[in-house]
């Protein structure tokens, strides 16, 4: 997960990254341990998988290798990984709660930590976000999930590696999947402006898995909107200045 883009020496990449994931981390878990509804919240598979969905993509972001689009087949970008890291949108995101599979719809942000795979009727579980036409009609809003779960590895090692998938549905449609076998987690990004009943579904075979999927519908502002905020806030700034000298 990318935390900065600097060109100042020694302020950016892993070694100063990976303390600051480790300090928002804690941070949800200590939200979590403060909030019985929560429990769940402390289990590392909820926060790392918190913590990837609610990272902001930032420009150029696509699932592959080497600036090479393989979204099946690869679950994150190749240099900012699940995105740049965001606190704020790391604890609206806890808080909104845990919400159980197949109990009909959920809610548009939100986590579950459960088991998949094992018995036939086990190997699937699936999410229906609601997307309603009062919030999201006629705007343009972006779909993130992500899914992360343990190896089981036998001390012989001779136990097969469970391998989980996610896919995103719409109206019966599979509109994105991620499959891959490259590491034990899956990711998925998808824009669109249709409102309605959007379904995750979390895949497994033989041996029943625990996991954690986490997921968020926001808006994504129209570039004449941010250009208008642009434009908004220099002209703030400008006035403010001129102001001091005088």
């Amino acid at each position: 997960m990318n935390v900065f883009q600097s060109a100042q020496p020694g302020t950016d990449g892993t070694s100063i990254s990976a303390p600051l994931v480790a300090g928002a981390a804690a941070v949800l878990v200590d939200v979590a341990l403060g909030t019985p509804a929560l429990a769940n919240g402390t289990n590392a598979l909820v926060v790392k998988s918190v913590l990837m969905t609610s990272a902001k993509k930032l420009d150029g972001w696509t699932r592959g290798t080497n600036g090479v689009a393989n979204p099946s087949a690869i679950p994150l970008d190749w240099r900012q990984g699940a995105g740049l890291l965001q606190v704020k949108s790391a604890y609206d995101l806890l808080s909104a709660g845990e919400q159980a599979y197949g109990t009909g719809n959920v809610l548009s942000n939100g986590w579950d930590f459960a088991s998949v795979g094992g018995t036939l009727q086990n190997r699937t579980r699936t999410y229906n976000l609601f997307l309603s036409n009062s919030v999201f009609l006629n705007t343009n809003f972006s779909i993130t999930a992500t899914l992360n779960w343990y190896e089981n590895v036998a001390a012989n090692y001779s136990t097969s590696l469970q391998n989980l998938d996610l896919k995103l549905k719409y109206n019966g449609t599979y509109l994105q999947y991620c499959t891959s076998i490259v590491d034990n987690v899956e990711h998925l990004w998808f824009t669109t402006n249709a409102p309605g009943i959007y379904t995750l579904e979390v895949t497994a075979a033989n041996t029943a898995t625990p996991y954690a999927l986490s997921w968020t519908a926001v808006a994504v502002p129209e570039p004449s909107t941010v250009i208008l905020l642009g434009a908004v806030l220099g002209a703030a700034l400008l006035t403010q200045r001129a102001r001091r000298e005088r």
